[in-house]
């Protein structure tokens, strides 16, 4: 990120599921407990207490710029609902396969318009190209596939309650590497882990 607050943006990601459940309760007339609206919202609590216990936390960020990811948590629970209501009986890879597509063909064809290509050319970009093609498949293809398998075994809101677990597997991950967990953070954890168990719980 270059415009906004990395740590900003993580807390707006987790209005994912959030957006599902106002998305499918008020367009697709979707039931939703009130145990689960709980869950929902003491996920969201959650991360954005875990993420406002890093160091070096700030709300400075442009209003435009914070507006975008808002956006696309809003398109993700439209998506979720639309693909529930629509897709429900493809298969996940066909699934996945529209929409890499309907993301891919557009990016690459605005890659032409930077200088990734000629960085390209002139060579030395190989190793992060590689870097790149790995999250590509792992943290893209089969990760979309694994979430529309379990878009069909389980509801809209189970399905994007993952979306709290991101904040925990990154802090876990720096704490792996030396990082020191804050009271704040581990609280910010078990708000989440919580907000889960309202959520999943049948």
């Amino acid at each position: 990120m270059t415009k906004g607050e990395s740590a900003v943006n993580g807390i707006i990601n987790s209005l994912s599921p959030l957006w599902t459940v106002l998305i499918g309760y008020y367009g697709f007339k979707v039931a939703v407990s009130g145990k689960k609206m709980l869950g929902v919202a003491i996920g969201f609590m959650g991360a954005a207490v875990l993420v406002m216990g890093q160091a070096g936390f700030s709300w400075e960020a442009d209003a435009f710029y914070t507006s975008l990811p808002i956006l696309a948590t809003f398109c993700y629970g439209l998506g979720t609902n639309l693909t529930k209501k629509r897709m429900q009986n493809e298969n996940p890879m066909y699934t996945t396969a529209i929409s890499m597509s309907m993301v891919g063909v557009p990016a690459c064809i605005g890659l032409f318009f930077t200088q990734a290509p000629a960085k390209i050319v002139a060579g030395g970009v190989w190793p992060s190209l590689m870097a790149i093609a790995v999250l590509a498949v792992f943290g893209t293809f089969i990760a979309w596939i694994l979430f529309y398998r379990l878009l069909q075994r389980t509801d809209m809101l189970f399905a994007t309650s993952v979306t709290y677990l991101v904040p925990i597997v990154a802090i876990s991950w720096g704490f792996l590497d030396g990082e020191v967990l804050s009271i704040i953070q581990i609280g910010g954890m078990l708000l989440i882990l919580t907000g889960v168990y309202f959520t999943t719980r049948q």
